[in-house]
């Protein structure tokens, strides 16, 4: 009993430390980021002409996307643009295998650029066209962009195909190395760029190495796709919880599945053990450092200074992980925008996915807790999800566009550390545009923290939430939620989020 009572007072007196020492806030790095920073990858599934339906449309307005890629990233390289679905005339041996598994070409389904507009027209968010390099020709795409731009659709962002580093028998096919895929693209890009002068074009980029095809992918593809703007980035990661590492041969839809892990093989008892592990601060601290790697493998692609970087995919895989859609999973995500901001040649972030059983921004069903073993809990369809509330928080910082700074935080306290990330408890950023300033801070300590209000957070209206780590997120419902304005000081809560707005 004596020792608990020590224990207890020790870490008594160090939330009251924390909570005592002011932290001083200043201004850091900056640069300038576009309106249409954040954005979603628009896979809507096999839904027939999916924008009629006004859930759908409206949760998606909901939230605050400011991009959406059509028609999306795997089914990308075989869409038949023309017909809206994929491209009946390639044999289910080139298709992708969950493609081929789940029967998607086979739907009588149609999703063409007319049912996208909608979204479009909704939302005011810009498309991202990715086209089908794959098995339709450079006139097939320009038809498509064509069609789009007589629609009224901007046409401004182009992705050169979708994760072709994969060795797939149709990926292998046409392009057997980087410099085939580059030489084409220049031609491609070449040729698109003289129909739409305004484009900015975007080649399949990878840091990873499993083959010789993929060693120096990244600038072999760019020595002969020397007319490209941008590189595209796609990364996933399971939690790193369990100490599961990441299979080297997962294949396009497999990408974050997992081997090994020290927890139990009974999925019942692994989540409990998983939720268990969540009470220790160094679990957490470890899991956000483990986001934080993963988003930063971008530097892994050495992109040279004067190409930007899209990443439009990026999420946590972890279907059956009892994280999955809580408040540490949010945490998890904004980690990785976090990391985003501070390379200033990231141009573009798209979360994966919109809608989904797994990776779905947003619940399109009560399922969506389907995967818990150990409590029953009812999705509210159309609510924002874990991910998909970290990626509003996000767009609405960065909504107006403007001058990016890192916050920096005197007397701020390491958490955890590796030998090549770090996790501070305060971190944050302000976004400044003629007509607005906007800024978050998250606290990804256990502890309560007190900033000193700066001159420029003074007088800001300000919505501060937090959560057990365990909770399970849909939209704010059951998150603490504190507002007021700025005056000269505020106690950030423990595991929060802060968000500015003046």
């Amino acid at each position: 009993m004596k020792k608990i009572g020590i224990q207890f007072l020790i870490i008594s007196f160090l939330a009251i430390t924390a909570c005592a020492q002011e932290i001083q806030l200043s201004k850091g790095i900056s640069h300038n980021i576009k309106s249409n920073y954040v954005g979603l990858n628009g896979n809507v599934g096999t839904n027939n002409m999916p924008w009629d339906n006004n859930n759908l449309l409206n949760g998606f307005v909901k939230s605050g996307a400011r991009t959406i890629r059509y028609p999306a990233g795997t089914i990308a390289n075989t869409w038949d643009w023309d017909r809206g679905w994929i491209d009946p005339t390639v044999p289910d041996s080139l298709l992708i295998n969950w493609v081929v598994a789940e029967g998607w070409k086979n739907f009588k389904i149609s999703y063409p650029l007319e049912n996208f507009k909608k979204a479009i027209d909704a939302s005011k968010a810009e498309p991202v066209y990715v086209l089908n390099m794959l098995s339709k020709d450079l006139e097939h795409s320009l038809r498509g962009l064509r069609r789009a731009k007589a629609l009224g659709l901007p046409v401004k962002y182009v992705e050169m195909g979708n994760e072709l580093y994969f060795n797939l028998k149709l990926e292998m096919s046409r392009f057997p190395t980087p410099e085939d895929y580059g030489k084409t693209c220049y031609e491609w890009i070449k040729a698109i760029k003289e129909e739409f002068p305004e484009v900015k074009c975007a080649v399949v980029s990878w840091e990873a190495v499993r083959s010789e095809r993929h060693k120096n992918w990244t600038e072999r593809v760019l020595k002969y796709a020397t007319n490209a703007d941008a590189v595209i980035f796609h990364v996933y990661t399971p939690f790193g919880l369990d100490g599961a590492q990441e299979r080297t041969n997962n294949q396009a839809g497999q990408e974050g599945l997992t081997t090994g892990g020290n927890l139990s093989n009974n999925l019942k008892l692994r989540q409990q053990q998983e939720l268990a592990l969540l009470h220790v601060d160094s679990n957490f601290y470890k899991m956000m450092l483990k986001a934080l790697e993963v988003a930063n493998r971008h530097k892994e692609m050495r992109v040279p200074l004067d190409k930007k970087i899209w990443a439009t995919e990026f999420n946590v895989r972890a279907d059956n992980s009892a994280i999955r859609g809580t408040w540490a999973n949010t945490l998890f995500i904004s980690t990785f925008y976090l990391a985003f901001l501070k390379n200033p040649q990231i141009e573009i972030t798209h979360l994966h996915n919109i809608i989904g059983p797994i990776f779905g921004a947003l619940y399109n069903n009560d399922r969506g807790f389907s995967h818990l073993q150990n409590e029953k809990i009812v999705s509210k369809p159309w609510s924002l999800s874990a991910g998909g509330l970290a990626m509003k928080t996000f767009a609405q910082l960065t909504q107006t566009g403007g001058e990016a700074t890192e916050i920096i935080f005197k007397n701020n306290t390491l958490l955890a550390s590796t030998h090549h990330q770090s996790l501070e408890a305060l971190q944050g950023w302000i976004v400044s545009h003629p007509s607005s300033s906007r800024a978050i801070i998250i606290n990804f300590s256990s502890q309560k923290r007190k900033i000193t209000i700066p001159d420029f957070l003074y007088k800001h209206h300000y919505n501060m939430q937090s959560a057990a780590l365990q909770h399970y997120v849909m939209d704010t419902e059951g998150l603490k939620i504190i507002t007021g304005i700025t005056n000269k000081e505020l106690i950030l809560e423990p595991y929060s989020i802060t968000t500015f707005l003046k």
